[in-house]
């Protein structure tokens, strides 16, 4: 019996860390789901992949950077050098974060190169670019 109630608790358990599974949208031809703006499903993908975790899009500082107003911003690295944040840099950040680290802040992030599509990656920038509002790229 305490095998029996061992084995169910486990059971259950096992649950709390999975994700429900939601039916997909259909997909545009550029790979977003209908009915989303690029912007739109990178928000919904900041949140699903928990980037919000550590990052803020209030200015608060968290572990990683916030990233409202990053966007056009010129950002200073550790090891030297600077670039302006534009989409190249995002993309960058996102698949190499460890690439420039900067400055007040650890190598802490996961590259997230193979865990996201180009249309979802596309989407994550278009959604931070969405966050700085006077931004040219």
């Amino acid at each position: 019996m305490v095998a029996t109630l061992c084995c169910a608790g486990l059971a259950s358990v096992a649950g709390c860390n999975s994700r429900p599974t939601e039916p997909s949208p259909p997909e545009t031809s550029r790979g977003l789901p209908a009915g989303f703006t690029e912007a739109e499903w990178g928000e919904r993908l900041f949140a699903s992949e928990g980037c919000g975790r550590c990052h803020s899009v209030d200015g608060r500082r968290g572990i990683g950077a916030p990233l409202d107003g990053l966007y056009g911003k010129t950002r200073h690295f550790l090891r030297g050098g600077s670039t302006v944040a534009d989409s190249r840099y995002v993309r960058e950040s996102v698949l190499h974060p460890n690439l420039h680290i900067v400055e007040n802040y650890k190598a802490v992030m996961p590259s997230y190169e193979g865990r996201l599509t180009e249309a979802e990656l596309d989407a994550l920038v278009a959604y931070i670019r969405s966050l700085s509002p006077t931004a040219a790229d």
